[in-house]
């Protein structure tokens, strides 16, 4: 996969994680909400840090559900435990 292809595939990503963080959910109920993470090793340039994806999943009232939630992956250190 080349360079410009990644660069586009990211690109991509944010914008639905943008939308997906800015739309409202007033007119929406979920009367269950899942959520879940999972610790990665991110490397930066000189270190090595802890970081979660995080997932948050809806179920609406008529039984579909919703990725509600964003997907970071959080850059900053975490703390163990």
């Amino acid at each position: 996969m080349s360079a410009s292809q990644v660069s586009r595939i990211c690109e991509l990503s944010d914008a639905i994680v943008e939308d997906m963080q800015t739309r409202g959910l007033s007119d929406t109920a979920f009367p269950y909400v899942w959520h879940d993470a999972i610790r990665i090793k991110c490397r930066d340039p000189g270190h090595a840090s802890s970081c979660a994806i995080v997932t948050a999943i809806g179920a609406c009232l008529d039984g579909g559900d919703d990725r509600s939630g964003s997907m970071p992956l959080t850059r900053s250190p975490m703390p163990d435990g």
